[in-house]
């Protein structure tokens, strides 16, 4: 019996850090710039006062929206050859929801693909 508390203590610890560790990479910003290419969706976001690039599945989103997401990986000097471009990092993310219905006023000039 003692054997059996243990391990169900240790699977509660096991499943506790790894909800914590989930919920470090959730993410909730403003969408600044957002493109399709090659099934994916990019978005760039301004999550705490800097800006990072996500990429998902083909999701509808605008620029002016607030998103929540959770990250999924993560690779630095990605290059995405339907794009033409390099980016220094590059999130993967499912599951994007769409917080505001409608798109509120971008707060800065959306920054144009290069």
């Amino acid at each position: 019996m003692r054997l059996f508390c243990l391990l169900v203590r240790s699977f509660a610890t096991v499943v506790s850090v790894a909800c914590a560790v989930a919920a470090a990479h959730a993410g909730e910003g403003e969408v600044i710039t957002t493109m399709d290419s090659a099934g994916y969706t990019y978005i760039e976001v301004r999550l705490d006062g800097k800006t990072d690039w996500l990429a998902s599945e083909p999701v509808k989103v605008s620029v002016g929206q607030r998103i929540r997401f959770e990250e999924f990986s993560m690779m630095t000097n990605f290059r995405s050859e339907s794009l033409f471009r390099t980016f220094p990092v590059m999130r993967f993310v499912n599951d994007v929801k769409v917080l505001s219905a409608t798109p509120m006023p971008a707060t800065s000039a959306p920054v144009k693909a290069q």
